[in-house]
C-alpha cells in the first residue's frame, strides 16, 4: 500500500470519479463546477501520475480502459467509506448536544449563573439553553 503522502489528491481521484460515471468530461465538468479544460487536466495528471490511460477517447466518445475499469470501483468504495466515517463523526457529535429549555424566572437566576460552568464542562459537545414563555392553557 502506498504512504498517503504519495496517493494523489482527492481532487483528481473525484474527477476522475464523475468522468468514469458520466463518460463524458463535459457532463463531469458541470457536475463538479469547473471547466472541461480543468477535468481534462486533472485527468492527465492522474493519468501521468500512474503511468497508465485511464480512458479511452474515441472521437467524442470516452470510455474506460481497462486501467480504468480496475481503479473506478476501488474509488467508488473508498469514496463511500469516506463519506460514512464523515457521517458517522458528525452524528456522534450531534448526540453529544446538550440541549436545556427553563422557563424565564428560573433561567433569569439560576441557569444564568451556571451557564458558563456547563459550558465548560461538556467543551467537546454542543450545549443550548433556551429560555421561553409560553402561554397557559388557563
Amino acid at each position: 500500500m502506498l504512504p498517503l503522502q504519495e496517493l494523489p489528491s482527492l481532487d483528481l481521484l473525484q474527477s476522475f470519479e464523475a468522468v468514469a460515471r458520466h463518460l463524458s468530461f463535459t457532463n463531469a465538468a458541470r457536475e463538479l463546477h469547473i471547466t472541461q479544460s480543468a477535468v481534462s487536466h486533472q485527468i492527465r495528471a492522474l493519468e501521468s501520475y500512474l503511468g497508465v490511460s485511464l480512458f479511452l477517447r474515441q472521437n467524442r466518445r470516452v470510455l474506460l480502459s481497462p486501467e480504468g475499469q480496475v481503479l473506478f470501483p476501488a474509488v467508488i468504495s473508498a469514496f463511500q467509506g469516506l463519506g460514512e466515517a464523515l457521517e458517522q463523526v458528525q452524528e456522534s457529535s450531534e448526540q453529544q448536544a446538550l440541549t436545556v429549555a427553563v422557563g424565564p424566572q428560573f433561567g433569569a437566576n439560576w441557569m444564568a449563573h451556571r451557564s458558563g460552568s456547563i459550558r465548560r464542562s461538556r467543551s467537546t459537545s454542543t450545549s443550548r439553553i433556551w429560555s421561553r414563555i409560553s402561554r397557559g392553557s388557563g
